[in-house]
């Protein structure tokens, strides 16, 4: 069973067979539906390979990219007197 963090955990993109399990669909049945073009998600071949980009899957699943709760983006300020070089001054 694939939980949402699990999802987001896999980085900007996954291999056909671990988009197939998320979907709950046989890999062969995901290597069929590649072939027509009829994946739920956009697929990158690569090669021999196929690349799933996490993003698509995210959305189809209704999910967001980065959980409600994460502090994300929340500016941290540097302690007194260690600001970076190059940094503007106030």
């Amino acid at each position: 069973m694939w939980h949402p963090e699990m999802v987001r955990d896999l980085g900007a993109s996954t291999d056909l067979a671990t988009a197939a399990q998320i979907f709950k669909i046989s890999l062969s049945t995901a290597y069929r539906l590649v072939k027509r073009d009829e994946f739920p998600v956009p697929v990158v071949r690569a090669g021999i390979h196929y690349r799933v980009p996490v993003a698509p899957i995210l959305t189809i699943l209704g999910l967001s990219p980065m959980p409600a709760n994460t502090d994300a983006g929340t500016a941290v300020p540097f302690p007194a007197g260690t600001r970076p070089s190059g940094a503007d001054t106030d």
